[in-house]
């Protein structure tokens, strides 16, 4: 059976801010398929926009040029480390869907959190491991799961769910929840960008840390062999 991988990212800086600290780039992997890869820099500005944009870029020409998603986590962790001298961190969050072994595989470090739909139940992944750049024994934690129609993962940077932190409710997380049970796997631009709006509504419209939303999604496709790429970006 022929399926779709559809992915979408929504981005906001902090209020006040004009860089956003966040970064996310989505690479063709270079035997078959696509990975999201999410890196949240250290602080917010230009500084962390700096520091997730060498992660990110990284990762992206380590991915597209062959490298397993887990050793590129380790080999980007090592190159901040070396470059930063163990005092710069970064997140870290690599969601893939791998054709050549049919899986779907999340790679993270640190808290940000990773939300996993299949067969109707929606799970959250908790990885034990800090962010890359300042442990010299950081290593990535890597799921995997079966590339199969209908599975939806959600990652989101800390600043999503930054208004739970302040209110010490879990108003944003269990909304979010809600709207990734109720979703269609090939509409992820419209889930990315509810979870957006239900995080930036929460905030007031002031968000207190830069806002990413990467939804991966897995629908029934046709025998088209067409690629289909799209990018809103103010100027």
């Amino acid at each position: 059976m022929a399926l779709e991988i559809h992915v979408a990212v929504r981005k906001l800086p902090r209020h006040g801010l004009n860089w956003s600290g966040d970064q996310a780039q989505v690479v063709e992997r270079a035997r078959g398929g696509v990975s999201l890869i999410m890196a949240d820099g250290q602080g917010n500005g230009e500084a962390a926009r700096r520091t997730a944009l060498l992660v990110a870029n990284r990762c992206a020409n380590l991915i597209s040029e062959g490298a397993r998603d887990g050793a590129t986590a380790r080999a980007v962790h090592d190159l901040l480390y070396a470059q930063r001298g163990g005092k710069v961190s970064a997140t870290l969050t690599i969601v893939s869907a791998d054709l050549e072994a049919k899986a779907l595989l999340v790679s993270q470090n640190g808290p940000d959190v990773v939300l996993v739909r299949r067969q109707g139940v929606v799970e959250q992944l908790l990885c034990p491991y800090g962010p890359i750049g300042v442990d010299p024994a950081t290593k990535p934690f890597v799921h995997e799961f079966p590339l199969g129609e209908g599975t939806i993962i959600v990652a989101l940077s800390d600043g999503v769910l930054a208004p739970d932190r302040w209110s010490e409710t879990h108003a944003v997380l269990d909304g979010i929840v809600d709207l990734v049970r109720g979703a269609a796997p090939g509409g992820t631009e419209m889930l990315a960008q509810a979870i957006l709006d239900l995080s930036h509504g929460e905030a007031r419209g002031r968000p207190r840390d830069d806002m990413t939303v990467g939804v991966f999604g897995i629908c029934k496709g046709s025998e088209a062999t067409a690629r289909v790429f799209s990018l809103h970006l103010p100027a």
